[in-house]
């Protein structure tokens, strides 16, 4: 639909910074991010594409660029939105305390944005202390959100041992509405803690299961399957990883490794080249094809 209207007013720029947000959610972050150019070319400091421009470079590992731009677009258009992704691109840099003095400010002028709050959780956790991230939270925790009550439980139990945090993950599993996918991974990042590694790869299974378009999800689960020596399933786990989120680093990695290890390179290599077609903004993936190509030979 976004497509059809994009064809039929090219020139919209409001449309064409909806299209480069749709790019980087999709995976295609280098796509995404020469479009936010070409539309700060036309109109400089343009706060749509500076956002998709920050998010773009943060997901690319570059967090000094991603600060730069959504600070302009902060300056330009302060939101609730804005605000967490510049604390994120700020506590990437290497400032967390600053990130943390940051979301507080942004919470006195959206006092009541969740958003901002669970923000301000996850860098305390971040930064070691729970106490003030369950605080943060409230002592409720955070209703209705899946991915921010599993993190407001593991703050509370960041000071209990691994086998105490785990029943405790494990009683909370047995009401219907907490089986979900981030409380699922809680309970498998528990057990890998414990060294039960063939019960944490049918936890991430399980949680993969609850959330299949999660790519994070998978790529624990491929790690988790090597880690119980079935490099031959981790390897075809990281695949469906990079299908969902072609930008992740670690997971190209380890999938380039796993080649290597089973002598797949052709097999990966062909992968690989089928995901550039589908993301051709990933055009740096075709330096991986010919190393894994002459790797094969």
């Amino acid at each position: 639909m976004l497509t059809a209207a994009l064809a039929e007013r090219p020139g919209d720029l409001g449309l064409r910074a909806s299209y480069a947000d749709l790019l980087w959610r999709r995976g295609d972050l280098e796509e995404a991010l020469a479009l936010a150019d070409a539309l700060l070319r036309e109109r400089p400091g343009y706060a749509p594409a500076l956002v998709v421009r920050g998010i773009a470079c943060l997901r690319l590992r570059r967090p000094a660029a991603a600060a730069e731009a959504l600070e302009a677009a902060w300056a330009a258009r302060p939101s609730p939105y804005v605000a967490a992704w510049l604390a994120r691109a700020r506590a990437e840099g290497g400032d967390p305390d600053g990130a943390l003095a940051f979301v507080r400010a942004a919470r006195r002028t959206f006092p009541e944005d969740p958003g901002l709050r669970a923000e301000e959780a996850r860098l305390l956790e971040r930064l070691g202390r729970p106490r003030e991230a369950v605080a943060a939270w409230g002592e409720e925790g955070p209703p209705g959100e899946p991915h921010a009550f599993a993190a407001w439980v593991r703050a509370r139990l960041a000071s209990r041992p691994p086998e105490a945090a785990l029943t405790e993950v494990e009683g909370l599993l047995r009401l219907e509405r907490h089986r979900t996918g981030p409380l699922l991974a809680e309970r498998a990042r528990l057990l890998e803690a414990l060294g039960r590694d063939r019960e944490a790869v049918a936890a991430w299974e399980e949680t993969v299961a609850a959330e299949p378009t999660n790519a994070y999800f998978r790529r624990r689960l491929a790690f988790a399957q090597r880690r119980a020596g079935d490099r031959e399933r981790g390897y075809e786990s990281l695949k469906r990883a990079l299908e969902l989120d072609p930008s992740d680093v670690a997971a190209l990695s380890a999938l380039v490794a796993d080649a290597r290890a089973l002598r797949r390179q052709q097999d990966a290599a062909d992968f690989l080249v089928s995901l550039v077609r589908q993301h051709p903004g990933r055009r740096s993936l075709w330096g991986w094809v010919r190393r894994l190509r002459a790797d094969g030979a």
